[in-house]
């Protein structure tokens, strides 16, 4: 967690554009980085999975699929 940020969560929130309602949280696979190392580019395809462009030292683009009911 970064503290200029105090009690906020890095990751992706999800939720609605038109009303700012965040409705989920996919938390940041470092929570200790000090750096930039979490999604910076995100896109929900049209059944709802999200795809973030990774950054950092490891970099690449991760797939989060809502786990089935």
């Amino acid at each position: 967690m970064n503290p200029a940020h105090g009690d906020w969560l890095r990751g992706i929130r999800v939720g609605s554009a038109q009303t700012g309602e965040v409705e989920f949280l996919i938390p940041d696979p470092d929570p200790d980085c000090r750096g930039t190392c979490t999604a910076e580019g995100v896109v929900a395809d049209h059944n709802g999975v999200i795809y973030g462009a990774e950054v950092g030292p490891v970099g690449g683009i991760k797939r989060y699929v809502r786990p089935v009911k």
